[in-house]
């Protein structure tokens, strides 16, 4: 979330893992997945029986969040500049894990993809709230240029990924 850093453009690699909605110019993409972010405190916290939060909201309270490099802090972080807000950070941990078991002890909120949060949801007594901006919801893709152009191997991955995601449509 987003982290355009992959340099298939650029030709310095064959094959990169891209998060966002922006379009990259110069490379072909498969979609992988699309998350959400949601807002996540403790299940007895002021926010914790709302269904929604908007992301000015949300930077009112202190956060847990990964890693100051991860794509996801960056990610927050220039949206809090856009909105000229402070995101404030109470912790960083190394995974998402972690960070709920900090909010389940109500130490802090935070702003994670549901599809890491569930599983913690369901044995952590924690709250998950979609963020309402448009933003929020962001696909992740495999990027690569022209197949042609590419390694043997990695047309035949190309190819693997493109078979399963026909496969996946017709279902």
């Amino acid at each position: 979330f987003p982290s355009h850093d992959t340099n298939a453009s650029d030709r310095s690699a064959e094959i990169g893992i891209v998060s966002g909605n922006e379009i990259i110019d110069g490379v072909e993409t498969i979609p992988i997945q699309e998350d959400r972010l949601v807002f996540v405190c403790a299940a007895g916290h002021k926010m914790g029986k709302k269904s929604s939060v908007d992301f000015v909201s949300a930077l009112t309270c202190e956060h847990v969040c990964l890693n100051q490099d991860s794509a996801l802090s960056q990610l927050i972080r220039q949206k809090s500049e856009r909105v000229q807000l402070s995101f404030r950070v109470r912790s960083r941990v190394n995974d998402v894990k972690s960070a709920c078991k900090i909010i389940e002890a109500n130490g802090a909120v935070g702003i994670f993809p549901e599809s890491l949060v569930v599983p913690c949801a369901l044995e952590m007594k924690i709250h998950c709230a979609s963020l309402t901006e448009e933003w929020a919801s962001q696909k992740t893709s495999m990027v690569f240029r022209k197949p042609s152009t590419l390694p043997n191997f990695a047309q035949r991955f190309i190819s693997m990924r493109s078979f399963e995601d026909k496969m996946n449509q017709a279902a």
